[in-house]
């Protein structure tokens, strides 16, 4: 019973430590101009496999600027 006692405080501990994503793409509307990634003033944000995504959310300073800048409103700033 410990054992299971154990697993199930990991993964509480596993669960609080998860940092949530503050971006968040429509990929079906981005256009792939990667103008999010390359105006983030904290470089939270990778291409990867050809997509935008936000690879260091912790870093996110919340300026909303990869939102503003997109020219088709694929980017959305999550408060």
């Amino acid at each position: 019973m410990e054992e299971n006692n154990s697993n199930s405080e990991k993964g509480k501990k596993d669960q609080s430590n998860k940092v949530e994503k503050t971006v968040q793409y429509d990929l079906d509307t981005c256009t792939r101009c990667m103008a999010c990634i390359t105006s983030c003033p904290t470089h939270c944000l990778e291409e990867v496999d050809g997509d935008p995504v936000q690879t260091r959310p912790k870093d996110c300073i919340k300026c909303g600027t990869c939102e503003a800048i997109c020219p088709v409103g694929a980017v959305k700033l999550i408060k």
